[in-house]
């Protein structure tokens, strides 16, 4: 403990104030400056009132050897321990606050870019699957999915084994004409990585500039050149494109098409050979379809060959019937006849 000196003047904090020489000096802006970098973490809390109690109880604590310093001495190294604290927070404040200004405008770039692109919001599409998913439906897909991933990571050095990583999915739509071609595919993987990647960010930030500043719109070729620089980027995680109901992209007109628009793109995106980049297709097996993603696929799953599936649909058809107000009045005999009927004909879809 510390003793307070008799001739204190009421201008000495209470907390009597006894260091040996330099050395103890320099511990105490040792100890502050250890005490300040742990308060980086929670900077929106630093409190200069706190940060003053904290260093008198950390002058407090050093218990002197070779006698206490005059009080001139004490005096003077308290002033200039205090000023040094006063200019680090202060340094802090400003870069704080330079932070969240740059933080602010680089969310305001995005935005600006977002209304630009004016890209497909794939999130409604993925709700109404989610409000629509029964509970268990495609279990047997994700265990499958896990024994396969844990025997990569086996043969994966460990360092690499647990990465975070990036996602960008999409989702065709018979209903949304805005879902129904490359340009939305295009424009709405680009926000999302971009959301997600300040390198990323900066790539879309450069297309912006280059068409003055967003003054017009770029072209499908802009923006798949867009799209491949940003998977290129160095450092980058692993990286996952999730593209659902391939098939609801018309086939119907133009030259080409909208569907050979997104199987050339898909195509290119995958003669990148980027090792970091896994992209997942999924789609009713239309012939141009298979015809295009054959060569392309490292693995294939057919819903319809696999037994995962017919049992999903056995358990889905039944879970409707026995919940339903009015089939659960039916017969037993009844109620199974339905599900019996409806899994013979639902074929695997």
């Amino acid at each position: 403990m510390c003793r307070k000196f008799p001739s204190t003047p009421p201008y000495i904090y209470e907390g009597a104030i006894q260091l040996c020489n330099d050395r103890y000096i320099v511990k105490i802006l040792v100890e502050v400056l250890s005490v300040l970098a742990l308060a980086t973490k929670q900077i929106k809390q630093v409190d200069l009132k706190f940060a003053r109690k904290l260093l008198e109880r950390e002058i407090s604590s050093c218990a002197p050897e070779d006698g206490p310093l005059t009080l001139d001495e004490t005096r003077m190294t308290v002033a200039q321990t205090y000023e040094l604290v006063h200019g680090l927070v202060n340094d802090m404040k400003v870069v704080v606050d330079d932070g969240k200004a740059s933080t602010s405008h680089m969310q305001q770039a995005l935005e600006d870019i977002r209304m630009w692109l004016s890209p497909p919001d794939p999130s409604t599409n993925h709700n109404i699957a989610r409000t629509a998913h029964h509970n268990g439906t495609a279990a047997w897909f994700i265990q499958r999915a896990q024994e396969r991933a844990c025997y990569v990571s086996y043969k994966t050095p460990k360092q690499n084994a647990i990465r975070i990583a990036l996602l960008g999915y999409f989702y065709f739509d018979f209903g949304d004409i805005a879902k129904q071609d490359a340009r939305g595919l295009l424009t709405s993987l680009l926000v999302q990585l971009s959301a997600k990647s300040d390198p990323c960010n900066n790539t879309l930030s450069q297309l912006y500039s280059q068409h003055n500043p967003g003054s017009h719109p770029p072209d499908d070729q802009a923006l798949t050149e867009c799209l491949k620089q940003m998977l290129k980027l160095p450092g980058l995680p692993d990286i996952y494109i999730i593209v659902d109901g391939l098939d609801e992209c018309p086939n119907t007109s133009g030259f080409p098409t909208a569907r050979e628009r997104v199987l050339d793109l898909v195509d290119e995106l995958v003669h990148l050979d980027l090792p970091n980049l896994r992209i997942c297709v999924t789609s009713r097996p239309d012939a141009d379809i298979l015809t295009a993603l054959r060569p392309l696929t490292s693995l294939r799953v057919s819903l319809h060959d696999e037994k995962g599936q017919g049992e999903d649909i056995l358990d889905y058809i039944s879970a409707v019937v026995h919940s339903d107000r009015t089939m659960r009045e039916w017969s037993a005999e009844d109620k199974q006849h339905v599900i019996d009927v409806l899994s013979a004909r639902a074929g695997g879809t």
